[in-house]
């Protein structure tokens, strides 16, 4: 693709989200998260989720699709086998299919489908992710020394979206490069680590699709192992919630011999009473 088409694919994209933004919240900055979906059906577009047992491999990767029947009935629907953060992400990525004629009705060169499909992506990254918000977190979070797995994850919650959809946006917003010129004079050692993290990400970044699909999976498994359970937003269906630290607990419980039948406390209580 032209840098020439990727840029007005991003202008115009970016203009949807802010148009769609106004409407929901005025100046307000904040995330839209969970409230797309209510927010697409209220616009009269039917929402289907259903599992599809695709493969694995980005090649193969079937996250959603935009449908228009003959009788003008809208159908937008996502993959179950995904999880809930890219569900989100490609409702919004489908929706812009719903409206990229309003926005690009003037120029034929959104006939070309890679040109349409980045202009999906930076609508729903720029309407899940407002630029303002995401910015007043990232400084703030920068000026508290977190870690940036720990920016990226709080960031992704909040917004609901993955965690790659936001390394993305940060790198879309050039948040680094402000950081760095700000900081480049004063050899703060916790910013300078923190750009080291953000150039090995930005590597995989512009690799092939695949190492970017693998990199969401890092992000997730590294965070179950962080908080020693799968957090509720990287699970799909067919996945169960994974309890390490629980599991943990009741072996550790179990090997020092101090649980106790229930049954058999209980009778040692009634006992006691008498």
């Amino acid at each position: 693709m032209e840098e020439s088409a990727k840029y007005l694919s991003e202008v115009i994209g970016q203009k949807a989200a802010l148009d769609i933004h106004a409407e929901l919240f005025s100046e307000l900055n904040t995330f839209i998260g969970h409230g797309l979906p209510v927010y697409i059906e209220k616009k009269g577009i039917h929402l289907i989720r259903k599992f599809i047992d695709d493969n694995e491999t980005k090649e193969d990767h079937v996250a959603g699709g935009y449908i228009r029947l003959p009788d003008n009935t809208r159908v937008i629907f996502v993959n179950t086998k995904r999880n809930l953060r890219e569900q989100l992400f490609t409702i919004a990525h489908e929706f812009w299919h719903h409206i990229e004629e309003k926005y690009t009705s003037d120029f034929s060169i959104f006939q070309d489908k890679d040109v349409s499909e980045h202009a999906g992506d930076h609508f729903a990254a720029s309407l899940t992710m407002n630029a303002a918000s995401v910015k007043v977190l990232f400084q703030r979070m920068v000026n508290q020394q977190y870690s940036l797995d720990e920016i990226i994850y709080f960031i992704a919650d909040l917004s609901c979206m993955p965690y790659v959809s936001v390394l993305r946006r940060i790198k879309e917003l050039k948040l680094f490069d402000e950081l760095e010129e700000l900081h480049k004079m004063d050899s703060n050692p916790f910013i300078k680590h923190l750009s080291s993290e953000f150039q090995n990400y930005r590597k995989k970044l512009l690799k092939n699709g695949e190492e970017e699909y693998n990199l969401e999976n890092e992000f997730i498994q590294k965070r179950q192992a962080k908080l020693s359970y799968t957090h509720p937003l990287d699970i799909s269906d067919g996945q169960e919630l994974i309890f390490i630290a629980y599991d943990k607990t009741i072996q550790n419980v179990k090997e020092q011999n101090l649980l106790v039948d229930r049954d058999e406390k209980m009778t040692e209580l009634a006992a006691e009473d008498e």
